[in-house]
């Protein structure tokens, strides 16, 4: 394994976003990385001729360029950069995304002063300029970490361009990653090993990456990843108690109920069916229970089982207003 930083980005369909965020990893001493590897995950075009075609020749043969032959999924897709990585760090970027200016130079200091972190999760900006800041703090088990997530922004966990991983810690927990479905893959190894208390991290108040909403709004199946999502504990944790799970799930949710339910009743040629709603609200929003949520579900039920609109009804009351 070598001992610098390697970036992982997972691709599929996004020419243009992923030029530029090429582009703004070229712009700074991309010198200093081992390699660049991009997992397509087969696109209706060829990823090799676009990135030799668009970057420098120098920044090209820091690139290896791994094509799926079938499309596996995004999350699959992101797991295997975990498999491509030759080196001790590794920075995993959404192709959707660009880093800061001085995002390599951040990371290489802190790798160097904290060697044996296992995991270093930083601060975000957003186009406007502000910035979603984390606390300069160190984690060294699960408990902690869903405390501190608590106070801070449910949800946030599933963006991935701010996560550096220390594979020589985090390799040992492979198995596990690999082994569970979840729409969040990128998390799984440093939960296990502060479960296992065997590895600390850090979360950092610089930011290394924009965060760049996609074109055209949310592109993503939105109930397929909160399903995904709730398959978090099914992982076997041992430190935790079911409560403690009942909190860990909650730090993982993106959106509270209303708006899960508001997205499926607009975007029902994405929602398999009925079924799919229950399992979601038993797996993650039954428990604390809320009568609000409860009556969604009933109104949910009504609209996909026997055409009552009354749920769209009231969504399109609302944004009329």
């Amino acid at each position: 394994m070598r001992q610098g930083l390697s970036i992982g980005i997972p691709t599929y369909n996004r020419k243009e976003p992923l030029i530029q965020l090429l582009r703004s990893i070229e712009k700074q001493d991309f010198q200093l990385l081992d390699e660049i590897v991009i997992g397509d995950n087969n696109s209706p075009y060829d990823v090799v001729d676009l990135v030799k075609s668009s970057l420098s020749s120098k920044f090209f043969s820091k690139c290896r360029i791994i094509q799926n032959n079938v499309n596996i999924g995004g999350p699959a897709n992101i797991k295997n950069q975990f498999l491509y990585c030759k080196s001790k760090w590794f920075w995993l970027i959404g192709d959707d995304d660009k880093v800061t200016e001085d995002s390599l130079d951040t990371i290489l200091k802190d790798i160097a002063t904290h060697p044996d972190c296992a995991y270093l999760k930083y601060s975000t900006k957003l186009p406007n300029g502000k910035v979603l800041e984390e606390d300069d703090v160190r984690i060294n088990n699960l408990q902690d970490f869903i405390s501190y997530e608590k106070k801070h922004r449910p949800g946030n966990l599933v963006f991935m361009s701010n996560n550096i991983f220390n594979m020589e810690k985090l390799s040992l927990y492979m198995p596990i990653t690999m082994s569970y479905f979840t729409e969040v893959p990128q998390n799984i190894p440093i939960l296990v090993g502060l479960d296992r208390r065997e590895v600390y991290m850090r979360f950092s108040s610089r930011a290394i990456c924009y965060y760049i909403a996609p074109e055209g709004g949310v592109t993503w199946n939105m109930l397929q990843v909160m399903l995904a999502i709730s398959s978090i504990q099914d992982i076997p944790f041992k430190s935790l108690k079911q409560k403690d799970i009942i909190e860990l799930l909650g730090v993982f949710k993106l959106l509270p109920f209303r708006l899960v339910c508001g997205w499926c009743v607009r975007n029902r040629n994405k929602v398999g069916n009925y079924n799919q709603l229950h399992r979601l609200y038993y797996g993650i929003y039954s428990k604390p229970f809320r009568l609000i949520n409860y009556i969604l579900l009933q109104l949910c039920k009504l609209e996909f089982l026997y055409g009552i609109n009354i749920l769209s009804f009231i969504y399109k009351k609302y944004k009329s207003n």
